[in-house]
């Protein structure tokens, strides 16, 4: 132990006055990222580095190679200050943003870098360090949408060496499991709900173009859905019911048709229609023929999902949608010819 402690004492030296040189600065920060990975948590013997680490000519270096190290080392400060933070809100403000920029070394083309972020991932998720970012100001608008955007949008693919879905996966619902479930009064209180762009960034990779240029990512956030649905499923009903009223996703940065949204959820996942779907009855009905014509697409759609259970699981709506066959319009009759034909040749 004593000899540890010598290394860190040593290493905070000279971090106090780091090196004008990358390739030293690099090399220091090395030296205490293999030091401070093999102390426990619970360690009270990191004064030495705490206050060093995080001097501007470290934490916002101009490379990102330094700045990912740095990241490195700061997540096992962390770790060893457990259960205490190490830092006040104003520094963590600091700490945070960088650790999210080296994440995305994860999906990064340098396999050294990659593996230095997924050491850090895994360092975050086992110590659950992110949950402290819920006590800043503004986390929920800035700080969090972005995580979850990084972590999401990494070309999580089956070249990367790491695996990482399963600390990318406890990362993000652990901080899911924090917030509220959605208040339906107005009235103000201390309550923590997932707003809007964090929302957008959860849903982003199941929509077009994003879920055809990363599957990966896309699968990554299926398993999240299920595995945070209890807090996640009552916001993404009211996300749809919103769009469903409005047409489009105004309060939102998705850009697209409600019924692109409803039928892309759907197939990702199907639980989550129970109070949504019934609402499109009144689409097969509306006295527009274009709205009925875009509903008739959007059903046949979602009726040719490998797997489908619409049609016994939502069986007014079912029988509305057949109710289209003699509708007073030749489109909307012709419209479920040609998707009867198709349902047809799908299903051999």
């Amino acid at each position: 132990m004593g000899d540890k402690v010598l290394g860190l004492d040593e290493l905070g030296k000279k971090l106090q006055k780091p090196p004008a040189s990358k390739d030293a600065m690099l090399k220091l920060l090395m030296q205490l990222a293999d030091v401070l990975s093999t102390i426990n948590h619970g360690n009270t013997e990191l004064d030495a580095i705490k206050k060093p680490l995080v001097q501007a000519t470290i934490i916002h270096n101009g490379s990102k190679d330094v700045q990912l190290l740095a990241a490195v080392c700061l997540g096992y400060v962390f770790k060893g200050s457990a259960p205490e933070c190490p830092y006040d809100n104003e520094t963590l403000k600091e700490v945070f943003p960088l650790m999210i920029d080296a994440l995305r070394h994860i999906g990064g083309p340098n396999q050294a870098g990659a593996k230095r972020a997924h050491e850090l991932l895994q360092t975050l998720a086992k110590y659950k360090i992110l949950l402290l970012m819920l006590d800043l100001d503004g986390a929920s608008d800035d700080l969090l949408p972005e995580l979850f955007r990084v972590l999401l949008s990494c070309a999580i693919n089956d070249q990367n060496m790491y695996s990482i879905d399963h600390d990318v996966l406890e990362v993000l619902s652990v901080l899911l499991d924090e917030f509220d479930l959605p208040k339906t009064s107005k009235e103000q209180d201390n309550s923590l709900e997932i707003q809007n762009p964090l929302l957008d960034e959860i849903l982003r990779p199941l929509m077009p173009p994003q879920k055809d240029n990363n599957p990966s990512a896309y699968e990554v956030t299926k398993s999240l859905l299920r595995r945070a649905e209890n807090k996640l499923q009552p916001y993404v009903q009211r996300f749809l019911m919103e769009v469903i009223d409005r047409g489009t996703a105004e309060t939102s940065d998705l850009q697209g048709d409600h019924r692109d949204f409803i039928y892309e959820i759907y197939v990702a996942w199907p639980e989550c229609m129970i109070s949504v779907l019934p609402r499109m009855t009144d689409e097969l009905q509306v006295n527009v023929e274009d709205t009925r014509m875009k509903a008739i697409d959007l059903i046949g759609r979602l009726l040719l999902v490998p797997g489908s259970t619409l049609a016994s699981e939502y069986r007014l709506l079912f029988m509305e949608f057949m109710r289209r066959f003699s509708d007073r319009h030749p489109s909307v009759r012709l419209a479920m010819l040609a998707w009867a034909h198709t349902y047809l040749m799908v299903s051999g």
